[in-house]
């Protein structure tokens, strides 16, 4: 099976529900709605686990106002063979949180590419190869881990820029990876808390 659940501008809450044996667990295609609808999609105390991805997660950009919104609290969302949240810089206009949860990836936890998104992970637990790859938008973590524990590999140097990823991350190894260099993306990481803990088995926390 493809997805275990796909939403077009759709308004859905799974409490108590686990889905898996499927390569995406959740798809959120909001590009696809011709009305430009917005999902609302919340999981709480549930499990989505996906041969590929978790959460694969496509907004409707500039088509409305508002954003597509997902809530995760007290869940878990693992992707086995690629990344556990996924996004897409060319469909952004997201509004991810991510409460009292458990999120992990093979390449990444979590891959945030979006500008006019924003991304809030609270009291919760990231961990992929890379765990929390950013290239826009506004993210916070708050009290939370974020574990990188994937081998280390170097970024390229600044003065090759044509070697820096287009259209993924550099797969680093690290905590938390930022890459900055698409000046519309305008993207901003906070992270506060006494109980956070940012870490990298073989690479950079940050």
């Amino acid at each position: 099976t493809k997805n275990g659940l796909k939403s077009v501008g759709a308004s859905i809450t799974l409490d108590h529900v686990e889905i898996r044996d499927v390569e995406e667990g959740i798809a959120v295609f909001d590009n696809q709605s011709s009305l430009g609808l917005d999902s609302s999609l919340r999981l709480v105390d549930s499990k989505i686990i996906g041969e590929l991805d978790g959460l694969w997660i496509y907004g409707n950009g500039n088509t409305s106002e508002k954003n597509t919104t997902i809530v995760i609290e007290n869940s878990e969302v693992f992707g086995e063979k690629y990344i556990g949240i996924l996004c897409n810089g060319t469909y952004f206009g997201t509004d991810i949180q991510v409460k009292n949860s458990t999120v992990k990836g093979f390449y990444a936890a979590i891959y945030f590419p979006q500008k006019d998104s924003l991304l809030t992970v609270d009291k919760s637990t990231l961990e992929g190869g890379t765990a929390l790859a950013v290239k826009g938008g506004t993210v916070k973590v708050i009290d939370s881990t974020v574990a990188g524990i994937g081998d280390y590999r170097s970024t390229p140097l600044p003065d090759d820029p044509s070697k820096l990823s287009m259209g993924g991350y550099w797969d680093t190894g690290d905590g938390i990876y930022l890459e900055a260099n698409y000046p519309d993306m305008k993207p901003s990481i906070t992270v506060e808390g006494a109980a956070t803990r940012v870490t990298s088995a073989y690479g950079e926390s940050v």
